[in-house]
């Protein structure tokens, strides 16, 4: 029960009208006044109250991360007279939902069906909640409050599209870099394409001397990148990426766009693409294979996982896929070097997946330590901290040197490099003929 601003105009209108009036005869008018418009209010809610207005959302199973999604709402009106009616959605704080009452006018017996936009700001497993609706009674004197149990859960998941265009945009570049205008990408692979004649800057490695025999010119083999090899994703959700990292979140946000970054352009080149996600425990697997399902299946398995504040298990991850891995994959495990003792153990146990496997690990910088090692120094203290953040990116360096030197491969990049870095490394990978 809420009154309009008509009410509160009534109210203050009936406050005046005794200045009209004998001083004597001013208090019972007033009375009169307030009376009158408090049965008008009550009777006018009544009428609100009876009547039958029906609202419901339309399902909302999906959405995007940052993209705008359109969710309807339907307004019945039962009765036949018109309706004055208000609603609004409620839901968890990633939707960025209104909390100002929409007004909506419905005619006789009239059905609407209205409209609104939602970013969801963050990808996992939101909750849209009950919607809130008012009516008003016949003289506007009142509304009429009540709820509509409508909570579901939404699956907000990143931008697949967008992830696989950028992809699209490093294989692109890399080509042009490369002279090569042709969907396919081309280098130092081992799968035989096509023959052409012989340049001066190719390798004699790459001439066809059958070819060269039967045209009398020297012909040279091209090659293209493997295909139908195993990218297997390792996602660390540990303590380790818990710091947040940039505008996206934390470095567990930026890894999550990286890693189905990865998958799609490994996908668009015919590879198997697995995934296992890991903290204390393993928390989820998903096995490598091909097609356009399987990016989906990443998603499924990526959307909601958050970072936990637990100490990562290594070892138990790498059982996992020394036991289900039979194949020579690239390993891709996103993680970070933090202190010594964790940077000791992530990277020995990385490195045993040499020489069955090719390891490449990648860890994101931390933007404040960088901007801190590259400042000038004005006191004794600035040299100090200074002086700290230098020591911990040397000593990321020299830990990720070892990994190198061991026959891995190893990345250590801002948060806003990240996407672009791993992708170029796969290239490289891949048109060096590294599996």
């Amino acid at each position: 029960m809420m009154p309009t601003w008509r009410t509160v105009g009534l109210l203050a209108a009936a406050s005046f009208i005794p200045l009209a009036f004998p001083e004597d005869r001013a208090l019972a008018v007033w009375l009169y006044g307030l009376g009158l418009v408090v049965l008008l209010f009550l009777g006018d809610w009544l009428v609100a109250w009876r009547t039958p207005v029906d609202l419901k959302r339309d399902p909302v199973d999906l959405l995007v991360q940052g993209r705008a999604a359109t969710v309807a709402v339907h307004l019945v009106n039962r009765r036949r007279r018109r309706v004055l009616a208000a609603w609004r959605d409620t839901g968890q704080a990633a939707f960025g939902l209104e909390s100002e009452m929409k007004p909506v006018l419905l005619g006789p017996a009239e059905s609407k069906r209205v409209t609104y936009e939602v970013v969801p700001a963050e990808r996992g497993l939101w909750r849209l909640g009950d919607l809130y609706a008012r009516r008003a009674g016949p003289l506007r004197l009142a509304w009429h409050q009540w709820r509509v149990p409508a909570g579901q859960p939404v699956k907000v998941y990143p931008d697949l599209q967008a992830l696989a265009r950028r992809g699209s945009l490093v294989l692109a570049t890399r080509e042009r870099a490369a002279g090569v205008r042709r969907a396919r990408f081309r280098g130092l692979g081992t799968e035989f394409e096509s023959l052409r004649e012989f340049m001066p800057d190719d390798s004699y490695r790459t001439i066809n001397w059958n070819a060269t025999a039967r045209r009398g010119k020297l012909v040279a083999n091209v090659y293209q990148t493997e295909r139908s090899q195993t990218l297997m994703l390792m996602v660390d959700a540990g303590r380790l990426l818990v710091p947040k990292a940039g505008a996206m979140g934390t470095k567990l946000d930026y890894t999550v766009e990286a890693a189905l970054s990865l998958a799609t352009l490994g996908l668009r080149f015919d590879d198997r693409v697995g995934l296992l996600v890991f903290a204390d425990r393993p928390l989820a697997y998903v096995p490598p294979a091909r097609g356009r399902d399987q990016v989906y299946r990443l998603a499924e398995a990526l959307y909601q996982v958050k970072p936990r504040l637990v100490e990562p298990d290594y070892e138990a991850a790498l059982e996992v896929l020394r036991a289900r891995l039979k194949r020579r994959s690239l390993v891709c495990l996103f993680s970070d070097l933090l202190d010594p003792e964790a940077s000791r153990r992530v990277l020995v146990q990385t490195a045993r997946l040499s020489p069955r496997h090719l390891p490449l690990f990648v860890a994101l910088r931390d933007p404040a330590v960088v901007a801190e090692a590259g400042r000038d120094v004005e006191r004794i203290m600035e040299a100090y901290t200074r002086a700290m953040a230098v020591h911990q990116l040397e000593r990321r360096e020299t830990a990720l040197a070892a990994l190198r030197e061991r026959g891995g491969l190893a990345l250590d990049v801002l948060p806003e490099e990240l996407n672009s870095a791993v992708l170029n490394q796969y290239l490289e990978v891949k048109a060096r003929a590294l599996l």
